[in-house]
Formats: C-alpha cells, structure tokens, sequence
C-alpha cells in the first residue's frame, strides 16, 4: 500500500506490533458537535483516539442544520450528507475519489450503518450496538400520540433495517450486559462487550467552583442538581420535576436544572409552570459540548432519572469525572455502571417520591463527607474508564478483520 508501519500495542495480546495505518470510516447518523445523544459522543471520541494514533479517520454523519458539509477537526475529516440516501452515496464517492481504499467500516447507526455498507459492500465493517431502534422508535411515538399501526409499522420496519446493517459485521460491540440482552433478543445475535470511556481532562473537577457558578448564572448558596437528556419519554424526567416539587418543599433554594431538548419541552415546562417552579427548575435547552464540562462541575449533584433503556450512560462518567456524586435509577445499565462504584448511589426506584427522598438524603449529608465522595467519584473514573483503551481495542479488532495486521 505504500504506507509506513508504525508500532502499536496489541489490545488483546499486549504484545507489540508493526503495523501499517488503516482508512477507516466511522459511519454514524449523530456527532456530539451536531446534536445530543451519547452514542455520537461514542462515534466521535472512537474517531478522534485513532485519528490520534496515525489512522487516516474521516466520519460520516447527518448533520445538523447550519453546519457545513465538510470540515476537518481533531485530525479527522468530517462529511455531513444531511439525511437523503443519495446524499450520501454522492458523499461516499467523494471520500473513494479522495482517499481510494477505505479498510473498515465502524458502523454506529442503522440509518447510515446499512447506507455505507450498500455503497461499499467490499469493506468490513464493525458495528457498535447503542440501542435498540425499533423499540426506541415505539416509545417515542407512543410519547408523541402515534396511531398503533403507525408505531408498529415504525417499529417493524427499523428492527429490519437495523438487521440488515448488522448482520455480516465482523464483530458486534455492546458497552452493557443489558444492552447485549437487548441485542441478542431483537436479533439472535451475540456481541463483545467493552465498557466505554470518558475524556477525563475535558471532565475535570473545577478548580474554583463558585466562578463557574458565577459564569452560568447560578448562586454560590443554591444546591444543585443537573441532569442532561433528550427530551423524551423513557427519560423520566417527567418524574424528576415531582421530584423537585417535593424537594422544593424542604429547601426552597434547590435549583435543577435540565439540559437537552425533544419533543417533551412543551410538558416539561407546563409541568414546571403547573407546580409553581419556575424558580427552582431550568430548562436549559440544547448545551454544546464546549459548555457540558462546567455544568458537571458546578453541580452538586447530578441525577439520571432514567425509566428504561439505558444502554450505559455515559453521562453519569462524565459527572463522576467532574468530581460530582451521581443518583440514577435502578434502571437497565445504571445497575452496572453506578452499581460498580457505590450501590448505595442507586436510587430505591424511578419515581418522584424515591428520586426526591435520594435528593433530599444526599443534602443531608455533611460537607466532609460530601468532599471525600467527591475525590472518590473521580478516582473512580481515572482507574476503570478510558476512551485510549475502548479505541485501542477497536483498533485491533479493525486490524483483524481488514486483515491489515502483519
């Protein structure tokens, strides 16, 4: 091929290979620049760490309004075909022209996933399981008043679509237990599961946490509590606004706040409006990537209200690695995630009541002990999660099936 060998540690053996440099296309519908969502924080992060590593990586994505259709950043190139299959088909003859031979394929979306792989068949591909898109589909709709042919038409046909972008990849990635259950029950298909990562210097603990405070808006003397979702059903965020009512009761200072969007804001803020909280629980709309880090930080608490389908939940290391303690909901795969550092950070159920008496427990406790949760929930993270290792893995698994490894 031309291309010079460079050394690189085999993920799986921990031996030390030559090895030459791969092209490889991320294929994903979202990227954390673009929208919400942890698994275009997966794709992205995926991508940066082998574009880091001497890979030629270019992703390919939807897009989002207002932002170009190609650019370069972080050593990866990006292409935004915006949603139309033939977009994309355009786009994928732009990256051969460009870049000739693409190695592999890493396959995050079953939208883009089974588009790249009809425009090029001949590269192997993995792809990395973040949910379930039939069933995803089917609460949506029911949140948003869908007839029931509607939502199992929807469903039917994304459960097909995501097999066929699946089947025949080389390997399957799963981050949770729960989410291979997930993938062998829709799909009769068996995957590899390795456990996410966190960029741990971007999600820092602050070094002064009262001028963070200051610069978003919040007093020095509220508690808080963050929580980051998209707007929709299975979040419960529905139930986290009880929560606050009940919190608000007993401290009337207790600030939530709720970043994201979805179709969900209309109830959200009739819910808040119809309780009286205006002044105790924000909806702080879509937060860009560059501004998350501060809100983990200045938090003193962060909250996942989650009512199912929690593929991991990468936002409780991103709170962890801020040094902020984080409650979840005995849900999906928070019980392996949080369940893995303190039980006791798990809440007793999804409902306002048991989101609200967690709140209220954690506010109780005294500022000695909160200060060394806070160091703890930090260890945690720099000793069990890393983005260099889940890419150095997924290295090695493209390696073997480009059989681009000598």
């Amino acid at each position: 091929s031309g291309r010079g060998r460079r050394p690189a540690l085999n993920a799986s053996t921990g031996a030390l290979e030559l090895r030459v440099p791969l092209t490889i296309l991320v294929c994903t519908d979202i990227i954390q620049q673009d929208d919400e969502g942890g698994s275009g924080r997966v794709a992205w992060e995926t991508a940066k760490q082998l574009a880091s590593v001497g890979h030629k990586v270019i992703v390919l994505t939807k897009g989002a309004p207002g932002r170009r259709y190609f650019e370069k950043s972080e050593g990866v190139e990006i292409y935004r075909y915006r949603t139309n299959p033939l977009n994309l088909f355009k786009a994928m003859r732009e990256i051969k022209a460009r870049h000739g031979r693409i190695d592999a394929l890493d396959l995050h979306h079953p939208y883009t996933g089974l588009l790249a792989r009809l425009a090029a068949p001949e590269v192997p591909c993995v792809y990395s399981f973040h949910s379930p898109w039939g069933e995803e589909f089917a609460t949506r709709g029911a949140g948003l008043g869908y007839s029931r042919p509607r939502i199992w038409l929807g469903a039917w046909l994304r459960k097909k679509i995501e097999k066929a972008a699946i089947s025949g990849c080389g390997v399957v990635f799963n981050a949770s237990r729960f989410m291979a259950e997930k993938l062998k029950a829709s799909h009769a298909l068996e995957s590899r599961i390795e456990p996410l990562g966190v960029d741990v210097r971007k999600f820092t603990p602050a070094a002064d946490r009262d001028a963070v405070r200051k610069r978003l808006g919040v007093a020095a003397d509220r508690p808080l509590v963050f929580t980051v979702r998209n707007l929709v059903d299975r979040m419960g965020l529905e139930n986290l606004i009880e929560a606050a009512g009940t919190v608000v009761k007993k401290n009337s200072k207790a600030l939530f706040v709720i970043g994201g969007r979805g179709y969900l804001r209309e109830k959200l803020e009739a819910l808040i409006s119809s309780a009286g909280l205006e002044e105790n629980v924000r909806l702080e709309g879509f937060i860009p990537d560059s501004e998350l880090q501060y809100y983990y930080q200045c938090a003193d608490l962060f909250v996942l209200p989650t009512a199912a389908l929690e593929g991991f939940g990468l936002v409780t290391l991103e709170a962890l690695a801020c040094g902020t303690p984080v409650l979840a909901t005995p849900v999906a795969a928070n019980l392996e995630v949080l369940g893995g550092f303190k039980k006791e950070m798990l809440l007793k159920g999804a409902s306002g009541a048991e989101i609200a008496e967690g709140v209220l427990n954690f506010f109780e406790k005294d500022k000695r002990g909160v200060a060394e949760l806070r160091a703890e929930c930090r260890k945690f993270v720099e000793e069990n999660y890393s983005w260099e290792k889940y890419a150095g893995i997924m290295e090695t698994v493209l390696y073997e099936i480009s059989k681009g490894a000598p």
